[in-house]
């Protein structure tokens, strides 16, 4: 029996506009000026902001901006942290992603 689960969202070129490319350029200037800086800090894997860029890349907008800022809200001392992918998304296609953007 194969375990894997198809992802529920696709990468979908005809759904990007201006806001998702705006959103996509600030998470890989973050993630080239800033966050060296800081150091890994984050409790999670994928970090939170590759989080971010894969539910813009996969979600609609209307479902990306609020699942991006609920992670980082998440991500504080108070939270354990741990493995956390975006729901819809396989684990195998999410970790693909994540080779491919870094």
């Amino acid at each position: 029996m194969d375990n894997k689960q198809p992802s529920q969202y696709r990468y979908n070129k005809q759904r990007w506009g201006i806001l998702r490319y705006f959103f996509l350029m600030v998470i890989r200037l973050y993630k080239k000026i800033l966050s060296p800086t800081f150091g890994s800090q984050c409790r999670f894997y994928p970090t939170c902001s590759s989080y971010a860029h894969l539910v813009f890349t996969y979600y609609p907008m209307w479902r990306a901006i609020p699942a991006a800022t609920l992670r980082i809200f998440r991500c504080n001392p108070y939270h354990e942290g741990g493995n956390d992918f975006p729901p819809g998304i396989s684990k195998e296609e999410a970790k693909r992603h994540l080779n491919e953007i870094s």
